[in-house]
């Protein structure tokens, strides 16, 4: 039997070689209208490793808005049977949306019915209706945003909403952000990789925030691929003009990586990468975390939008202390850790841009910290005892049996000499300033021993 089993393979083998099939072991694959039955049956879905990948099909899963670039796919838990309280918990899955035509589609929000192309429409949007938490974990994104939309700006319900993303990856999202509408007053995002997305992570509404930690992420060419005119406007962070900051607001930015598109650190520099973009004119905003003397931007699309407020306390990073001296507007820019021959430029954190549409950088002061000195002191010794002045003999103090006169000289080594206080020879203290760059030299304390 296993005979006839392997003469089988073997001709299975041969016939895919033969006709040209691939025998490359490949990812399973699950359609994407079964995604959408199952994770609407009760708001979970792992996809322990399978890939989900589609094109619009109208026929098969419905669009519920066209918000160009972005086909709208919304998860209305409201109309299932598990209600709308329900949280979102999706693990373990590829998502790719292959862009293509979609053909005579209307909604509530666009009249009549159009065509888009797929230039037009090169995102999916996973819109989460739901009242309660959203949770996204080990998954991969392609072309694919995430948006825990909710009710939509409806802080009663998002005051009690968290937002949770981790271990995964987004990329190529054109023209938008790849984490939209976090309407959630509770976020942690952390541990993920943002690779060529137009924007990262936006936050929208009026819920009474808490909890923000954006933290070990990893954020590659941001804020280039999008429409003409549109690079370096969207930036990392947003936060939209319902966004407010509370009594127990704690914002924190730490441990992040940014590489490719990077933030302006001289005059002459280029790059133009908003780190935050701030729409919100709430007072209050204290960014934590962020490492002191890294470049730090942030576009204020709104004139009279208060700064956001940095620790003025000294950070040490590295061996060189940094202490925050404020924010200083594009054109007298030089640099975070420049030196400013005005110091009356700097504004600190809480007030206000004077204009809109304007770039502001944070600058710190650095100082190298001196290289820590230690003073080598003098080292007794317990044998021999010579005489005083280096003429003590040894049989006078009876400790040695030798003949004749022994000294710290010939008993210890050049430089040695005789201490009446430590009653023992000792290596005399060397001055410092004559010896700079000794090389070599290594104290020992034998107390330690």
């Amino acid at each position: 039997m296993r005979k006839l089993v392997s003469i089988c393979c073997s001709l299975l083998l041969a016939v895919c070689l033969m006709t040209g099939f691939s025998t490359e072991v490949r990812a399973e694959n699950i359609s994407f209208e079964d995604f959408v039955t199952d994770l609407m049956t009760d708001g979970q879905f792992d996809g322990e490793g399978k890939v989900v990948e589609w094109t619009p099909d109208e026929n098969k899963v419905t669009i519920q808005r066209v918000q160009v670039p972005n086909a709208q796919y919304q998860f209305d838990f409201s109309r299932s049977s598990v209600g709308s309280a329900t949280p979102v918990v999706i693990k373990n899955t590829t998502f790719h949306y292959v862009a293509a035509e979609i053909p005579s589609h209307s909604d509530a929000w666009n009249t009549g019915e159009t065509t888009y192309t797929k230039e037009q429409v090169r995102n999916a949007e996973f819109q989460f209706l739901n009242a309660g938490n959203v949770i996204i974990e080990n998954c991969q994104f392609e072309s694919v945003i995430i948006s825990p939309y909710g009710a939509g700006n409806k802080p009663s319900s998002d005051n009690s909403r968290a937002f949770t993303v981790s271990n995964c990856t987004f990329n190529n999202v054109w023209n938008a952000y790849a984490l939209k509408d976090i309407y959630p007053a509770s976020a942690v995002i952390s541990n993920n990789k943002f690779n060529n997305c137009s924007g990262a992570i936006y936050f929208e509404g009026a819920a009474d925030r808490s909890n923000i930690e954006i933290t070990n992420n990893e954020f590659n060419t941001i804020d280039q691929n999008a429409a003409a005119g549109k690079e370096n406007t969207r930036g990392i962070i947003q936060l939209s003009a319902a966004f407010t900051v509370g009594s127990n607001t704690n914002l924190v930015v730490q441990d992040n990586t940014i590489t490719g598109n990077l933030v302006k650190n001289s005059k002459e520099d280029t790059n133009h990468l908003p780190v935050i973009r701030l729409i919100s004119t709430t007072p209050g905003l204290s960014l934590n975390g962020w490492t002191a003397g890294n470049p730090l931007s942030v576009l204020v699309n709104t004139a009279g939008a208060p700064l956001p407020s940095l620790s003025t306390d000294p950070q040490e990073v590295n061996g060189v202390t940094y202490t925050f001296l404020g924010w200083i507007n594009e054109v007298n820019y030089l640099g975070a850790t420049a030196t400013y021959p005005d110091v009356t430029v700097f504004m600190e954190g809480g007030n206000t841009s004077t204009t809109a549409n304007q770039f502001y950088y944070a600058v710190w002061k650095a100082e190298e910290n001196p290289e820590p000195t230690i003073e080598p002191t003098a080292t007794p010794s317990s044998t021999p005892e010579p005489s005083n002045d280096d003429h003590r003999s040894c049989d006078i103090k009876g400790d040695l049996n030798c003949d004749g006169v022994v000294t710290c000289d010939e008993a210890m080594g050049p430089g040695w000499v005789w201490s009446e206080e430590a009653n023992a020879c000792v290596l005399p203290t060397p001055v410092a300033t004559e010896h700079p760059n000794v090389v070599g030299f290594q104290l020992v304390n034998t107390s330690d021993k």
